[in-house]
């Protein structure tokens, strides 16, 4: 059994319906698109393309999660080297979530009380070290999810041959 086995299996144990099937769809595209599982930390699924994290996946029970989420790249992997549309900048920017600690909540990871983003040439303070959150994204959102992941995995493509440079 491979690595993405894993997820999906996940996945198959924790959801049902519409949720299952749009978060199989994400988790077929990371399989098909050399996005390896690292680890399984704190109870949620860290994938990484070609060394750098690129999403993590969070499925009941972890943190407040009540179905799944896709916690979305790294702050080191949100270039701002690729064109994209203004829709999908919107959507990003739609999704950019703050540290828990920046709104009086609990944080838990390394960002208390929150880090400084760029998403897309625009400013964020006071996120979350994970960037952004899609909480239980539909079909619709898991399209766009995809081409932001296509967007990330060229940057880091393009930072990579810059860096052999």
């Amino acid at each position: 059994m491979s690595e993405q086995n894993n997820i999906a299996d996940a996945l198959k144990n924790a959801l049902s319906g519409d949720a299952l099937k749009n978060a199989l769809t994400y988790a077929s595209f990371i399989e098909v698109n050399g996005i390896t599982l690292d680890t399984v930390w704190r109870g949620g699924y860290v994938f990484h393309y070609k060394g750098e994290c690129i999403c993590l996946i969070g499925i009941p029970p972890f943190w407040d999660v009540s179905e799944w989420n896709i916690y979305g790249f790294d702050n080191n992997t949100v270039h701002n080297n690729v064109p994209v549309d203004e829709d999908l900048k919107e959507f990003a920017w739609a999704h950019v979530k703050p540290c828990a600690a920046s709104i009086g909540g609990e944080c838990g990871g390394d960002c208390k009380p929150g880090i400084s983003a760029k998403v897309f040439d625009k400013d964020f303070g006071g996120t979350c070290c994970h960037v952004m959150k899609f909480e239980c994204p539909d079909a619709e959102a898991i399209e766009n999810i995809i081409k932001l992941t296509q967007v990330w995995m060229q940057s880091i493509d393009t930072k990579k041959a810059a860096d052999k440079l």
